[in-house]
């Protein structure tokens, strides 16, 4: 005879697991039988709830047993565009992108830091950020911030790499890296090419009219 089924749940005042059985309590199992019940679960704020399902019988010898609950709500954050790629900038000139954070779970998406690590070229920078941390997103939310490239030296690959911070509980995406690369480019003036006809350096008459080609579109 199963004597009770009750859910509780753990360190909160909130009952969000529930027995849900269109068989009344108590009742009684013929030999080789079974009988299904759910437990519904209903979070009521962001977070991990934990509870136990008690099941009481007369077995002699398993009179009590706990079934193990858990559920929650959690943040899960996306950045798009994961990797960002400036091309070649010209040295003194600057560029900038848009990356956008959204957060696809159930709870608030909160946003504690956004920085460059600390091997990352000082040529890249994300302008205006720091005053706004932290800053939260809400459920199918998203919010924009700006990097910043300024081509200063004249070296082929600059590297960086965004650190983002967050509530998502997932270690895996927190922090979450975003890869950030650029090449600076010297943009010289153009080239002179003097095109000399044969005649004047071999010729016996130097004071012949002779054109000179100055050809400066290279």
């Amino acid at each position: 005879e199963v004597k009770s089924i009750i859910a509780n749940t753990t360190g909160s005042a909130d009952q969000v697991f529930n027995i849900s059985s269109s068989q009344s309590i108590p009742f009684t199992l013929k030999s080789q039988s079974d009988m299904e019940f759910e437990v519904k679960y209903k979070p009521v704020k962001a977070g991990q709830d934990k509870g136990t399902v008690t099941i009481e019988s007369d077995d002699p010898d398993n009179p009590k047993m706990e079934v193990k609950l858990s559920g929650g709500q959690f943040p899960d954050i996306d950045i798009t565009p994961s990797v960002l790629a400036f091309g070649k900038i010209d040295i003194g000139k600057s560029a900038e992108q848009a990356v956008t954070i959204s957060n696809s779970g159930k709870a608030d998406l909160i946003i504690d830091k956004v920085q460059m690590q600390k091997n990352s070229s000082d040529e890249f920078s994300i302008p205006a950020l720091e005053s706004a941390l932290p800053y939260t997103i809400a459920p199918q939310g998203s919010k924009e911030f700006m990097v910043k490239y300024q081509s200063k030296y004249a070296t082929a690959n600059k590297m960086a790499t965004i650190e983002v911070s967050s509530n998502d509980p997932d270690l895996s995406e927190n922090p979450y890296l975003i890869n950030v690369s650029a090449q600076s480019e010297v943009d010289l003036p153009p080239v002179a090419i003097i095109t000399v006809p044969n005649d004047v350096i071999y010729g016996y008459d130097l004071y012949t009219p002779t054109d000179v080609v100055i050809d400066g579109s290279k």
